[in-house]
């Protein structure tokens, strides 16, 4: 699992759970759970449709295809998170 902290932005306040993100070694996306809405209920959602949850900084990051499935809002923040995480990644 490779974890990337996307740049503190002026003027935004978000810690460094909120702005990270991990590439797993088979390619999955995880992103903070709370992007879509209460961590806890987004939590619980993918442990029921047993998706893989990785707990760091102690917070839940799930992965952003399922996140998108199951939370269409996401879609655009999501998007944004994967290019973000596999450019850094691959050092672009």
């Amino acid at each position: 699992m490779t974890w990337v902290e996307m740049e503190k932005k002026a003027r935004v306040q978000a810690a460094k759970w909120q702005r990270s993100a991990a590439l797993s070694d088979d390619g999955r996306v995880f992103a903070p759970a709370a992007v879509a809405g209460n961590e806890q209920q987004v939590l619980y959602c993918a442990m029921w449709d047993s998706v893989p949850v990785v707990m760091e900084y102690g917070h839940a990051y799930v992965p952003t295809a399922w996140m998108i499935r199951e939370y269409p809002d996401t879609l655009e923040v999501c998007t944004l998170i994967e290019s973000k995480v596999r450019g850094a990644v691959a050092g672009v």
